[in-house]
């Protein structure tokens, strides 16, 4: 179990509701590369919803931690594959080539697609 403290100390919250500063995991991910934020932990609160998105964690980015709302209700998803046309690589959906990178309380759902 995840103390309320720890939801306290995000750098950023992800929501998908209207109004919302970022509304995409994505750009979140954005805002931390363009601030001088050092070496220390940065916190993404991602809200529940279903996030259909595949994100690639980059290599300048270190120290991530996606926190979520549990793994029945923040789902991260994506529909890449290889019959597609994408790499096997570049099918993950969260594609980290980072260090140090933490999930929790994120769940993860591999959507099934038509090929066609």
């Amino acid at each position: 179990m995840v103390s309320e403290s720890v939801y306290s100390k995000a750098n950023v919250t992800v929501s998908q509701a209207q109004g919302s500063k970022f509304r995409t995991i994505q750009s979140a991910l954005d805002y931390a590369v363009s601030i001088n934020r050092g070496d220390g932990r940065f916190i993404i609160y991602i809200k529940r919803g279903m996030y259909r998105v595949n994100v690639e964690i980059r290599f300048d980015l270190k120290n991530i931690m996606f926190l979520g709302d549990g793994l029945r209700y923040t789902i991260i998803t994506g529909n890449r594959s290889v019959a597609r046309g994408f790499t096997t690589y570049s099918t993950a959906i969260v594609g980290k080539i980072s260090q140090f990178c933490k999930m929790d309380r994120t769940g993860f759902l591999n959507t099934p697609h038509e090929v066609q």
